[in-house]
């Protein structure tokens, strides 16, 4: 498990790491790589059924769902691009700070 799996690595080692697990050629016993990311670019480089998104209400309540569980979704979606036009919810909501109209 690694929170942040981005964080101080440089963004073109994402995808041979993330292969390096999907190949039964270098992973023989079928580890698995759980982890938590911001890059949203990471979307497009995994199966829908491997995304859960999670997404804070009002009242500071999260709730998660997995990527394939959204009506309408297809495998050949570019998910980066829905996610970032909100078609699956779980876009941060900027508040605005405290004193602004």
């Amino acid at each position: 498990m690694i929170d942040g799996f981005e964080n101080n690595l440089r963004p073109h080692i994402l995808e041979p790491i993330l292969a390096l697990f999907a190949n039964p050629s270098t992973n023989p016993d079928g580890g698995q790589l759980l982890f938590t990311c911001h890059a949203m670019e990471v979307l497009n480089l995994v199966h829908k059924s491997q995304v859960v998104l999670v997404e804070k209400d009002a009242t500071n309540e999260s709730s998660a769902w997995r990527l394939d569980s959204v009506e309408g979704i297809r495998s050949d979606d570019n998910f980066y691009a829905k996610y970032m036009a909100g078609a699956y919810g779980a876009v941060p909501q900027h508040s605005k700070p405290p004193g602004t109209a």
